[in-house]
């Protein structure tokens, strides 16, 4: 009887698992975002990639976040206001597909970035699913010299 209860305990266990890993997001899928040139304090655009990671379609657009670390805190670096900086369009980014932009540095932050860490945001969400989330990356900003 014993052997019974725990053999009716294991199979309960193990469904109860397999349900849990059926409807829990894979942690694979994912929005990335990537720096893809050197930057340097004479710099004067910055290259990023966005991809997509899900299995469905997501949503995103132009604006970014640019953010230097400063005393180990995130600090927005400001933009100068001269120019239009970010397009208000949509970009739908099928599964798999990648999307590059240019970040003209001089026209929306009005001069070089000094040597540091710098951070950049971009927001996404799922197509149909209305919840904004996040992706950024870390890179840094050395001397020209």
């Amino acid at each position: 009887m014993m052997q019974l209860l725990d053999s009716v305990l294991m199979r309960l266990l193990m469904l109860m698992a397999s349900i849990i890993l059926f409807f829990t997001p894979n942690a694979l899928e994912k929005a990335e975002l990537r720096v893809t040139n050197e930057v340097t304090t004479q710099t004067a655009e910055l290259h990023i990639e966005m991809k997509n990671g899900f299995g469905t379609e997501i949503l995103t657009g132009e604006t970014i976040l640019l953010e230097k670390r400063e005393n180990d805190e995130w600090v927005t670096v400001e933009q100068n206001g001269r120019y239009p900086c970010f397009p208000e369009i949509g970009i739908i980014l099928y599964p798999l597909q990648t999307h590059s932009q240019t970040v003209n540095i001089i026209n929306v932050y009005g001069d070089y970035l000094s040597e540091g860490e710098y951070r950049v945001t971009k927001e996404y969400d799922k197509v149909g699913v209305a919840d904004i989330q996040t992706c950024s990356v870390i890179f840094s900003v050395r001397s020209a010299e």
